[in-house]
């Protein structure tokens, strides 16, 4: 048998793209529903997150469609050439054309609020034959995975509520008759990166070799690329195009870096963003300012407590 975990904020990328490539991926993730294994907990957690996400992302939209009015002093013009009103007049019938946009963007955005809200969204409904069957845990995986809470051992943090450690537990239950496991996460715990090759945490390995000592574990944090693993030994129909699935894989690495392993920054307001961008885990930021020496001007950063990325305003 063959599995796929996929963790809370993979699914929760439907919610953070605009990529129309990556809705595709829906269609796979359907046709695999018999070797998903999803928890309550991650369902809960879909749910529990997916409007702010959508949120999120929309504020961006709300920047870039943004116009700014200008108006020239056209009492500086020459009578001769009135070339200042005339872009004047110009200017204002672009300003309006653009308000009419944005006034049916908001409509639009209200209407997929409303619907992501009721669950009754395009990507929700689509994944209703995966997310119908997430397993609850029972009292003694719950005790299991408080424990692994209280030592401190991944996945999720011991400041959190129990959450990745539940799933985490019932997972292990799992594993035992497993072939190959897939693991698809954004989150570190699960991780460490190096040369885009993800290496799974030495703790979380021995946790599935104990119980299943053949298991071949593959961990990925892109589901484009995990599902195209996935269908060298598994075929999948409904896989897109491996034109589609460059395009989608381009598209991930775009919401994975955000921009801050390059050191460039992504802004906020000054209070913190309600989750971390890349790996989707509202957790909290450590709040520092970072003094440049020359200029005397301070800078704000804040530091995903989960995965360690810096934001900057």
């Amino acid at each position: 048998m063959n599995l796929l975990y996929i963790d809370t904020n993979i699914y929760l990328r439907f919610y953070d793209t605009n990529q129309i490539e990556y809705k595709k991926l829906l269609k796979s993730l359907v046709e695999l529903k018999s070797n998903i294994f999803i928890t309550k907990q991650i369902v809960d957690e879909i749910n529990r997150n997916k409007l702010s996400v959508f949120k999120s992302s929309t504020d961006n939209y709300k920047k870039q469609i943004a116009i700014t009015k200008t108006f020239l002093p056209e009492h500086l013009e020459d009578n001769i050439n009135p070339q200042i009103s005339s872009w004047n007049n110009q200017r204002k019938e672009i300003e309006t054309a653009i308000k009419v946009s944005n006034d049916n963007f908001a409509l639009i955005i209200k209407d997929i609020m409303t619907n992501i809200s009721k669950s009754q969204d395009t990507v929700s409904k689509e994944l209703i034959p995966i997310t119908s069957y997430g397993e609850i845990a029972d009292l003694d995986t719950i005790e299991r995975a408080e424990l692994r809470k209280q030592i401190g051992n991944p996945p999720g943090k011991v400041a959190d509520s129990l959450g990745d450690q539940l799933s985490w537990e019932q997972l292990l239950l799992k594993v035992k008759e497993v072939t190959t496991l897939w693991i698809i996460s954004h989150d570190y715990d699960y991780y460490t990166i190096h040369d885009k090759e993800c290496y799974l945490n030495p703790i979380l390995r021995e946790d599935l070799i104990k119980i299943n000592p053949l298991l071949d574990i593959r961990c990925f944090n892109s589901l484009s690329d995990a599902l195209k693993d996935f269908n060298s030994s598994n075929k999948i129909d409904s896989l897109p195009s491996d034109e589609d699935l460059s395009t989608i894989a381009k598209e991930e690495e775009s919401l994975n870096v955000r921009l801050f392993l390059s050191g460039a920054a992504i802004e906020f307001e000054p209070d913190a963003p309600p989750f971390c961008p890349l790996c989707l885990q509202s957790r909290g930021f450590s709040r520092t300012y970072l003094n440049d020496n020359i200029t005397g001007l301070s800078t704000l950063r804040f530091v995903c407590n989960n995965c360690g990325s810096i934001y900057t305003r």
